[in-house]
């Protein structure tokens, strides 16, 4: 049986500002969810978005706290 998504990682951009926005995990089965969560929760930072699901185990495995957004020297830090 194949894991299911619980989460969904974020990525924000300008694209015509050519600007990184930053980035979050939210607890959500899509990208619209995922969207939706973040805006309520304060962390969509506006922009395009990117988005990809993740499994209990890959969120844990990531090292990243839920619902926060983190900037860009933050997520090079974390070697993303």
């Amino acid at each position: 049986m194949e894991a299911e998504i619980e989460y969904q990682f974020m990525s924000f951009i300008d694209r015509r500002a050519s600007k990184y926005l930053g980035a979050c995990v939210v607890k959500a089965k899509d990208i619209t969810e995922g969207i939706n969560q973040a805006y309520k929760k304060g962390i969509n930072p506006g922009g395009e978005v990117a988005a990809f699901g993740l499994t209990e185990d890959h969120f844990q495995s990531q090292g990243l706290e839920l619902n926060r957004l983190y900037s860009k020297a933050e997520m090079d830090a974390l070697g993303f």
